[in-house]
Formats: C-alpha cells, sequence, structure tokens
C-alpha cells in the first residue's frame, strides 16, 4: 500500500517542539500527512509520516503540522486488514485519542472521508436524516479533563465518528481558542455520540464535542473568528446524538474583534433518518449553548429547508 509523502519546503524561522529536544523547521507550503496506524503515540517514530507503512499516528500527523505555517491535511489510509484497531468486517478504525491535551498551532484539515470507503452525505432538508458513510471512530479515552484537541488556529473537521469511553462532562473534545488573529472554524460531515455504524451510545454518555470561542483567553490579540457548525450542502450536515452540550459558541465580539457563527443543517438528538427523537431527548441536557458579550454574527437554522437544524 502506497502513501503520499508530506512536502517540507523549510524557510528560515523554526519551531522548537518542547520537551524532546528536536527542532524542526517551519514550512511556508502546505503538506499533507497521511495517517496510517490506529497508535496514539507521539513519539519521532509516530510523527514521520513518509511513505514508509505505519510511521503516521494522528497524533503524530498533527505534532508534524505544527512545523508548517500552511494550512495542511491531515488524510487517512490506514490498512484495515493490517491494523489491529481496525475491523474486517466493516473497515472502520478506531483511534483513541492520547491522555494529554494536543496543541495545534497552525492551520490544518482532519479530512476522515480520505479513508478508502468513506462516502460523503446525500441527503438534505427536514424529511431526511443522513447516509454518510464514516470509516474513522474517533474514541476519547475517560482518563481526565486533559486530553483534548486545542486549537490555536484555524481548523476543519470532517468525516469523524466521535465518541467517548463513559459518562464524562469535560473540556469539549475539540476546543477552538482565539490566539491568531484570524480563525476560521469549520465542523462539517461528523456523526458525534454514535460510532461509526450510527448505533447511538449508551444515553449516560453526557459529552462536550465543540466550543468555539473564549473571551478570557483573547488577550492581547484581537481576532476575528468565523465559525460553521454544518451547512446548507448535505455533505457539511453534521449529527449529534448527544451532548453536554454537543456544542458550545462563546466569545466577546467588538468592532475590533468580529464573531460569526452559522449553525446549519445539522441533527440534533433524532435517529439517523432524522424522523424521531432518540431515547425522547433524554442523550443530551442541552444542544447548543450560547454566551456572547457584544454584538456576534449568529445564523442559526434559515428559511430554506436545507438550512433548518432538526
Amino acid at each position: 500500500m502506497t502513501k503520499a509523502r508530506a512536502s517540507r519546503n523549510f524557510p528560515a524561522h523554526a519551531i522548537f517542539l518542547g520537551g524532546l529536544g528536536i527542532l524542526i523547521t517551519a514550512s511556508s507550503s502546505a503538506a499533507t500527512f497521511t495517517v496510517d496506524t490506529t497508535a496514539n503515540s507521539d513519539s519521532v517514530f509516530f510523527r514521520a509520516c513518509t511513505s514508509a507503512p505505519g510511521d503516521c499516528s494522528l497524533w503524530g500527523a498533527l505534532l508534524a503540522a505544527n512545523a508548517t505555517a500552511a494550512s495542511d491535511t491531515i488524510a487517512f489510509n490506514i490498512p484495515v486488514a493490517e491494523d489491529s484497531g481496525c475491523t474486517a468486517a466493516t473497515g472502520v478504525c478506531q483511534i483513541r485519542t492520547p491522555s494529554a491535551v494536543v496543541q495545534i498551532t497552525n492551520p490544518v484539515i482532519i479530512d476522515g472521508y480520505t479513508q478508502p470507503g468513506a462516502v460523503e452525505n446525500t441527503l438534505s432538508g427536514v424529511d431526511s436524516g443522513v447516509n454518510m458513510t464514516l470509516k474513522i471512530e474517533l474514541v476519547r479515552a475517560n482518563t481526565s479533563s486533559q486530553n483534548y484537541f486545542a486549537f490555536q488556529s484555524s481548523g476543519t473537521i470532517r468525516g469523524l465518528a466521535v465518541t467517548v469511553d463513559a459518562f464524562t462532562i469535560q473540556a469539549a473534545q475539540f476546543y477552538f481558542s482565539p490566539f491568531t488573529p484570524t480563525q476560521d472554524i469549520v465542523i462539517e460531515g461528523n456523526i458525534f455520540g454514535a460510532f461509526a455504524d450510527g448505533t447511538p451510545q449508551d444515553q449516560a454518555v453526557q459529552a462536550k464535542f465543540v466550543q468555539a470561542g473564549e473571551c478570557s483567553n483573547m488577550g492581547a490579540v484581537n481576532p476575528s473568528t468565523q465559525a460553521r457548525i454544518g451547512g446548507t450542502l448535505p455533505a457539511q450536515r453534521n449529527w449529534f446524538v448527544s451532548g453536554f452540550p454537543s456544542v458550545k459558541i462563546s466569545a466577546c465580539a467588538t468592532a475590533l474583534s468580529p464573531f460569526v457563527a452559522s449553525v446549519q443543517g445539522n441533527l440534533f438528538g433524532t435517529t439517523k433518518n432524522g424522523l424521531a427523537a432518540i431515547r425522547g431527548q433524554v442523550n443530551a441536557w442541552r444542544w447548543l449553548e450560547l454566551s456572547f458579550n457584544g454584538n456576534p454574527t449568529l445564523l442559526i437554522g434559515g428559511a430554506d429547508a436545507a438550512a433548518k437544524n432538526i
């Protein structure tokens, strides 16, 4: 099985990866790092991400992407028949999150639809659900609150089925904090709180999945933030099955720090076909939490059928 090699062009500046004593020059060219193992190690071996087999974990790929200034892509090409974290019968590969915060310092796109066999949703509208086929499950270990992905940059999350081990009220799995002047956040085509085959987790599971914005962490930066959760195209629709809350959006919006957020076309607490509630909606304490100071621009749902949240 072949794998794309990450492109590397090295200009003058560099990033020091703390604690490892490794100096890596930062590239100005976008690269693609292809995850080819379900291992959750961040060792030097697993961040190599070359054409050699088994040397690029998700954790390692994200750290490798930190060393480039451009918007990199995290792709997937995990050999199902050879990796113990994959199920041959379904083609689904399960990656457990690290037991530490993964800091993401440069723009990145995590695209689960690159894993062979994954297919985007083609359904839209208020009378339909989702029919995406996902092959990457991201399972969050319920060990501590310090095991999430912390974005200090722009980020796109697509094509993942995200679950947790057990009941949890931890920090959001994907936490976007505006440390950079411009931050673009896209969450599309994912399943949260259910496995890749669409089976919901136990109703006792309460998880935070996405958090965008934070007033207390702005510091001296005047960020401009755009966040899109879902969208009006079928491939952009997310399915949220549980939540505490599923999505939290908060910010201090000012003339110097505009905040634009849209939540459209998503399913919250429905069955996969979008026609009924799951367990009488007791699988979430709340779905969407909005908390703002100032005057943000918010678009929740819309008149068009494709824009409505179910």
